[in-house]
């Protein structure tokens, strides 16, 4: 998919809530490449089983799963896992939308649609992309893998 021309760091990402029917966007986001990497288990997610998650997650008041569009572009997905006043983050950007920064401008956008005293991300060391990602939106690096953003 080719990126369109007027496209980039002037482009507005827009986050909407989650539903069934981006099943198989998400589950295509998940088993990209660079994600099954990026997880600490590295291995693909069966259908079946993405399918019993996101039935899960999408009735859960502790997980705010959205979908990143822009202009009407579905370009990645962010969820917000909370507990208390804490929510961990983690965030999907298709490959071919990278390198734009939407990335920081879906934690930005999350963050002030789920309010939080502390977020926390977790980002494997060799992940330089989205080291870089969550330190222009304010995290810092408080181990080897743990971000936090106060």
């Amino acid at each position: 998919m080719a990126h369109s021309g007027g496209r980039g760091k002037d482009a507005q990402v827009k986050l909407r809530r989650a539903e069934i029917t981006d099943a198989g966007f998400l589950f295509r986001c998940a088993n990209e490449p660079d994600m099954i990497k990026a997880r600490v288990i590295e291995k693909a997610i069966e259908w079946t089983e993405h399918l019993r998650w996101l039935s899960k997650v999408l009735v859960d008041e502790d997980v705010h799963l959205f979908i990143a569009e822009v202009d009407g572009e579905k370009i990645g997905e962010i969820r917000f896992d909370c507990d208390g006043d804490t929510a961990d983050v983690g965030l999907v950007v298709r490959a071919e939308h990278r390198g734009h920064g939407y990335g920081t401008q879906m934690i930005e956008t999350g963050i002030s649609r789920v309010p939080k005293e502390t977020y926390t991300a977790k980002i494997k060391s060799d992940n330089v992309a989205s080291a870089r990602c969550f330190t222009r939106a304010g995290f810092k690096q408080v181990s080897e893998t743990e971000w936090e953003r106060l």
